[in-house]
Formats: structure tokens, C-alpha cells, sequence
């Protein structure tokens, strides 16, 4: 006998079993709060919605980076149960170049507990990117592995930097479109 809205079979006279995890993948979600911790940025709350508006980072310094976090994704366990197992965390990023120099853009996750591995991707200047880093089954090297409580809120965060490493040049510049997670896991909804 199969009880409704529970994929494990039920059979008489036997105790009822409890629901197997199913595995789920949120929808994408984009902040809601932009730091500027290089002071160079402009128009960040471009970067909370998903449309042709952006964000602008600017420096005339050596080794100039535009550093900035994102948080306030706002996941609840309304997206990710209490119970859940997160097994990945994808960041997808939409920006250009607008140096006429090589820039690398990097990005890292971190939660309330641990802070994760970088991306790094190299960008030529004049293209617009859509970049997604991390996957289904991707941690970014999180340990203890996240929990729902570490991604809830606001404790999930991204550091974005926009960097060019080479001394000699003396100016730096681009855009942000946005930048959206979403997360993997299983668990069993309410």
C-alpha cells in the first residue's frame, strides 16, 4: 500500500516509516545587500536585480582590485528544509571588463562557519560574461559540509574581487550585472 505524498511503501500491520530525503535544487536567488569594502564601486543596488542595469567598479591605483560582498539571499527553510543535506552551492555572475587590460575576476563563498575555495576567471575587456562557478555537487572545499542554518538569512555570503595583478598598470574598471546562487541538496519538505 502506498501512502499519499510518501514515496516509501507502507505495509499493514508494520510501523509507519518515515520520508525518504528527495533531492531538490532551489531557484536562484539574488542578494539583497552589496559592501563595498574597496570603496570604488557605484550603483550596487544594480546587482539585485537580473536586467541590462549593472553595477561599476573603478580604481586608478597599482594592483587595483574592486572588492565587494553580496549577501542577504533571503533562503529559508520554505527553499531548504532543516533537515536537508547540502551537497552543492552554484554562483552565477554576469559582468564585463571594461579595461583595456586582461582583468580576473574571482569569486568565494563563505557561511556563517567556514570560508570556501576561490574561482578565478580571466576576462578580456569589451565582452559581457556569464560565468556560473561551483555545481549539483560542488562544496567550493566547505568543511564542516553547510548546514540549512548556515545558508538561511543572511549567512550566506560572496566575496566578488574584479583585480588586475599586473604593477605597471594603473587603472581598472567593469561592470556587474548580478550575481545569483542557488543550492543543491536532499531533504524532506514539511
Amino acid at each position: 500500500m502506498i501512502i499519499p505524498g510518501h514515496p516509501t511503501p507502507f505495509v499493514a500491520g508494520s510501523k509507519v516509516l518515515p520520508p525518504e530525503p528527495l533531492p531538490f535544487t532551489t531557484a536562484w536567488r539574488l542578494p539583497s545587500t552589496f559592501e563595498d569594502i574597496s570603496s570604488h564601486w557605484v550603483n550596487e543596488p544594480n546587482a539585485f536585480v537580473e536586467d541590462a542595469s549593472y553595477s561599476h567598479v573603478s580604481s586608478t591605483a597599482a594592483y587595483s582590485t574592486g572588492n565587494c560582498y553580496f549577501d542577504g539571499y533571503g533562503f529559508s527553510s520554505v527553499d531548504v528544509p532543516e533537515n536537508a543535506t547540502i551537497l552543492g552551492v552554484e554562483l552565477q555572475m554576469q559582468f564585463m571588463s571594461t579595461s583595456s587590460n586582461v582583468t580576473e575576476v574571482l569569486a568565494w563563498l563563505f557561511t556563517a562557519t567556514d570560508f570556501a575555495t576561490e574561482y578565478q576567471y580571466n576576462v578580456s575587456s569589451g565582452q559581457i560574461y556569464t560565468i556560473t562557478f561551483g555545481g549539483p555537487s560542488d562544496l567550493w572545499g566547505l568543511a564542516p559540509l553547510p548546514t540549512p542554518a548556515d545558508i538561511y538569512g543572511d549567512n550566506l555570503r560572496v566575496i566578488l574581487q574584479f583585480r588586475d595583478q599586473d604593477p605597471s598598470v594603473t587603472s581598472l574598471s567593469g561592470r556587474l550585472y548580478y550575481a545569483k546562487i542557488r543550492i543543491h541538496g536532499e531533504g524532506v519538505f514539511a
